[in-house]
């Protein structure tokens, strides 16, 4: 018996937001299943409107974006650290995780450090959530930051 769109959304790993969607048909044998991977590129393409992929493909079941390097290419150009604003995207170096900037505070000391301390919001496996972390910390090292 193929499994229902309900019970695949159950199956759907804890840290994804939103679930309803995170999934696709896969055929009349099996059913819905949920998508393989992080949620972190589909609740960005929810956050933004981003709604241009393709079930089964590059988009969840309503047609947003999940994954990461859709995203980067939707965000537009990069932006330098001392200008990132809020609403901004950041991308990690190897380009598997991402996140929206939430936040943005000025250098505490801009003769030492020119770059703000800036505040990332993201669909965190590891975590478990969807959670706020600085970038800069064990969870949001590296990586670039784009127009969004």
């Amino acid at each position: 018996m193929p499994q229902s769109e309900k019970d695949a959304v159950k199956k759907v790993d804890k840290h994804v937001s939103p679930k309803e969607c995170f999934i696709w048909f896969m055929d009349s044998k099996r059913g819905y299943e949920p998508i393989p991977g992080t949620g972190c590129a589909h609740w960005i393409a929810h956050k933004k409107g981003w709604n241009g992929g393709k079930e089964s493909s590059n988009g969840c079941k309503k047609n947003f974006l999940i994954r990461v390097k859709d995203v980067v290419s939707k965000s537009g150009s990069q932006v330098a650290v001392k200008d990132v604003a809020v609403g901004n995207v950041w991308v990690n170096d190897k380009q598997d995780h991402c996140g929206l900037v939430c936040k943005v505070d000025p250098p505490k000391d801009p003769a030492k450090d020119p770059n703000p301390t800036i505040t990332i919001e993201h669909c965190s496996k590891a975590q478990g959530k969807v959670a706020i972390n600085q970038w800069g910390t064990a969870n949001i090292k590296e990586g670039k930051f784009y127009k969004g």
